[in-house]
């Protein structure tokens, strides 16, 4: 039909402890554009840090490479553009969701990002 294909979609579950981070994801390839909606449910809000996009390696548990929202926000949308280091990662299934909270301060609650292929 001469339209590009609709860009992969994606949804990670990030959990630290009952905190709940949901975070939808649509990647426009020809962009190079991420855009994301996330929810976090089950803290309070005074207890929410960050919710994060971490790279990884098979040497560490990952840095942040990108910060979805900040501290006490409940909900954040935004567009962020992947640069070649950071598009690899997606691609190769190494960017990971974190949500730190007051009672898990190092982001032990994680979910992978993958590409639908």
């Amino acid at each position: 039909n001469g339209r590009a294909p609709a860009p992969p979609t994606m949804a990670t579950v990030a959990r630290a402890g009952a905190a709940v981070a949901r975070t939808s994801f649509v990647f426009d390839p020809m962009r190079n554009e991420l855009r994301y909606d996330t929810r976090i449910a089950g803290v309070a809000p005074d207890r929410v840090r960050a919710v994060v996009l971490l790279r990884g390696d098979s040497a560490s548990a990952g840095h942040v490479v990108f910060r979805l929202s900040g501290p006490e926000a409940m909900s954040a949308t935004g567009t962020l553009f992947i640069d070649a280091i950071n598009r690899r990662a997606l691609l190769e299934g190494r960017l990971s969701v974190a949500l730190f909270t007051s009672d898990f301060a190092t982001g032990e609650g994680r979910a992978v990002l993958r590409v639908p292929r």
